[in-house]
């Protein structure tokens, strides 16, 4: 049964506008009104708004082995504002004018934020219930696939570190003019880069992994076990921009300096009920049936960039049956941290439209908001297409991707 609880509450913004009529022999100088207004804005406090299902016997049902998972959510919000006192004037023809108050809060209006923002968020929500779900019973090691590319990987180091001393005689060597022997030794670079990266390293990994592979299926694994995935999109920026009507100004203008981090991860619990030792070695050397659709997307060329940016292999493995699995429940969370300051830079007033504008530059106090917020989904469904995969490029990746595509493009216009 779904309920809500609240703690906490928010004051409201509150500044308050005098006006004070011009000095002798103009005027008299004494206060001519005072008004205090209210804003929607909120000024100062803290509230924290909790939603989830009632779980009737929830820790009996816990220690009978029952799975209870059910949504949930949380949000938290911090706002304190620094009141400031602006006095503009005084002039000869309409006196002076003081704002004193929340006038930054009164101000503040959320800044704008990319579309990409909230699209990575999206994004990010469909490849972590995505590889978390390829990450049930998956296999230690990529036997079929090392087993049919296993002749390209003898082939590119049948002769040791050809790549590795061509590249050095192309650097030493004298005889070539300076562009030329530029571009050969940049060619020379990348057939030693990829022979390093496609031929020696995968060819450690596969003899180590085999062997791990083989004294991980002799261990007695739990039944039950819970496979994740998390990703982050985080964005800093500051803003301006400009209010008016507020605290009788003509024109306000603000600055926004604000942070935005959202993680958002994803988990599959499921249990293992296929014990049979041959299924074990089979699954830990990823030697079965269900291997194979993605073994074929691992055989194709360049596949790997492709998963740099769509998650084709990580959504074939997902979306393939596993024998001797039961999923028991997935969920997806997604945690928000954001914190904005707001600060009053600069006001003009112009009153009665005749008389003279004044412009005031100084701080004019600040409002500072924190928002927090988690929220978990239950059950969330994998996608029917592959996805973006909302990851940035680390340097190596960069380097395989221009390694490669240099070490084709040269033997296709050569």
């Amino acid at each position: 049964m779904p309920r809500s609880r609240t703690t906490g509450s928010l004051s409201a913004a509150q500044y308050t506008i005098e006006d004070f009529n011009p000095v002798p022999p103009q005027g008299n100088g004494a206060r001519s009104s005072s008004t205090l207004y209210t804003s929607l804005n909120k000024a100062q406090g803290y509230t924290s708004t909790m939603g989830d299902s009632n779980n009737g016997n929830f820790a009996k049902a816990k220690a009978s082995g029952v799975i209870i998972m059910s949504a949930c959510n949380l949000q938290r919000t911090q706002r304190q504002t620094q009141s400031s006192s602006w006095n503009f004037g005084p002039h000869a023809l309409w006196g002076r004018r003081t704002i004193v108050g929340d006038l930054a809060c009164a101000a503040a209006v959320m800044p704008v934020l990319p579309t990409w923002y909230a699209t990575r968020i999206t994004d990010a929500k469909y490849s972590t219930i995505t590889e978390a779900n390829a990450k049930v019973a998956a296999a230690d090691f990529q036997g079929l696939v090392s087993i049919a590319e296993a002749k390209k990987t003898i082939v590119s180091i049948s002769k040791p570190f050809a790549a590795s001393l061509d590249l050095a005689n192309k650097v030493l060597g004298r005889k070539l003019s300076l562009i030329k022997s530029g571009l050969t030794a940049a060619q020379a670079a990348a057939k030693a880069w990829n022979e390093y990266r496609f031929g020696w390293k995968p060819l450690l990994y596969d003899i180590q992994g085999a062997a791990d592979a083989y004294v991980d299926a002799a261990k007695v694994k739990p039944v039950r076990l819970v496979a994740r995935s998390s990703h982050r999109v985080d964005y800093n920026n500051t803003q301006a921009y400009f209010s008016s009507g507020v605290g009788g100004l003509s024109s306000l203008k603000m600055s926004v300096t604000f942070a935005l981090s959202s993680k958002i991860s994803s988990g599959v619990l499921y249990e293992l009920t296929d014990v049979d030792n041959r299924a074990a070695v089979q699954r830990a050397t990823g030697t079965r049936l269900s291997d194979i659709p993605a073994t074929v997307w691992e055989l194709v060329p360049f596949s790997f960039v492709v998963d740099r940016f769509l998650i084709v292999g990580s959504w074939l493995n997902a979306m393939t049956p596993k024998p001797g699995v039961k999923i028991l429940g997935s969920w997806t969370t997604t945690v928000k941290d954001e914190s904005f300051l707001h600060t009053c830079v600069e006001g003009i007033v112009d009153l009665s439209g005749s008389t003279p504008s004044v412009k005031l530059s100084q701080s004019g106090g600040t409002y500072y908001e924190k928002n927090f917020s988690y929220v978990r989904e239950i059950s969330p469904q994998i996608p029917i297409a592959p996805t973006w995969n909302p990851k940035d490029l680390n340097l190596q990746q960069q380097i395989d991707h221009v390694a490669l595509i240099y070490d084709k493009l040269v033997s296709i216009f050569k």
